[in-house]
């Protein structure tokens, strides 16, 4: 009819080049359709078509295309390939990941352990403030993170007073600002140590030790710290109360001491060292007296340590009393 004419007509204007095509066979069971293709997880074709998964640039390891005869298994492949793309490359993916995160929170909490540059210099204003209770808080709040005692002393109450002589070198605060400043640190010093107490009682066969500053020296609180790391390591330790390198000599005469320690800051008081030392050793109630020096001319300069007659540099830090020990066990003999 008329009707059906125009109806054909329309379909072969519709679709043009469609003659001399072979005509579409029928779609077997469980083919993948253009619609079922586009269903397809974004992952699954990732997982085909690009080098995001593991795939190198030459294609190995791309997943295996399935056999030209064998079209009805294509859901299965597919689906077998993403497996393998999870097992193989994705999970260990994830797995590598989330094992890095504990190691990443412990460094965190261990970094944790020790003041921060910025804790150091908020601290040293809390040591200059009016107020003396505020230092102790600060303490206190790094006391329960966790820190320990040693830590406080050299990685916060150590460049805390760096950081006081930086200040007044720079005129950044005066003279007795940096004074209190050094007494409420030697007081916290004092607070933190347990070898500090009074009523401690020393083990009868303790060492003895002498720690004294040079004349005239202004920062004596690193010497401080350094009686603290022998308090700890159960040494008796003299710091002379108040007196002085030239004062040492004295005080080796009329008492026993294992070994002296004498701390200098300036190049210009070598040879009165020397002269010091020499008088020490000669006048010294222990003929075998043991004689450290520390301070920073001394860092790096063996020359200027055997200039001044010492047998050791190592009064610095909490190596001091292992350095005074492998001293005495070089002299052998007692009180």
């Amino acid at each position: 009819s008329a009707t059906q004419s125009e109806s054909s007509q329309k379909r072969r204007v519709n679709a043009p080049g469609e003659a001399g095509k072979r005509p579409s066979r029928p779609m077997t069971a469980g083919e993948a359709s253009p619609t079922r293709r586009q269903k397809m997880p974004q992952l699954a074709r990732k997982a085909k078509v690009s080098e995001t998964f593991g795939e190198g640039p030459s294609g190995a390891g791309a997943p295996e295309q399935p056999p030209p005869g064998n079209r009805q298994q294509a859901p299965n492949d597919r689906h077998n390939r993403l497996a393998r793309t999870l097992d193989i490359d994705i999970i260990p993916r994830l797995v590598d990941v989330h094992r890095a995160v504990p190691a990443v929170a412990v460094v965190i909490d261990a970094a944790r352990l020790s003041p921060t540059t910025q804790e150091v210099e908020e601290f040293v204003r809390v040591i200059l403030a009016r107020e003396s209770m505020p230092a102790q808080a600060f303490i206190d709040v790094m006391s329960q993170r966790g820190m320990s005692v040693e830590t406080m002393y050299l990685d916060l109450l150590a460049p805390a007073a760096q950081h006081l002589s930086y200040l007044w070198s720079q005129d950044l605060c005066d003279f007795t600002q940096v004074t209190l400043g050094l007494a409420r640190l030697q007081r916290l010093l004092h607070q933190l140590s347990p070898g500090m107490a009074a009523e401690q009682e020393l083990r009868s066969n303790a060492r003895r030790v002498l720690l004294l500053p040079v004349r005239g020296e202004q920062q004596t609180f690193g010497l401080s710290m350094v009686a603290e790391f022998f308090h700890h390591a159960g040494w008796e330790v003299d710091c002379g109360s108040g007196s002085s390198v030239a004062d040492a000599a004295q005080m080796v005469e009329q008492h026993w001491f294992d070994v002296v320690g004498l701390s200098a800051g300036s190049e210009t008081v070598l040879d009165n060292l020397r002269l010091c030392i020499d008088e020490v050793r000669e006048i010294s109630r222990n003929p075998r007296v043991a004689i450290l020096v520390g301070g920073l001319i001394f860092a790096g300069h063996p020359e200027r340590v055997k200039f001044v007659g010492a047998d050791a540099f190592g009064l610095d830090g909490k190596q001091a009393p292992a350095h005074a020990e492998r001293l005495i066990a070089r002299r052998p003999g007692g009180r």
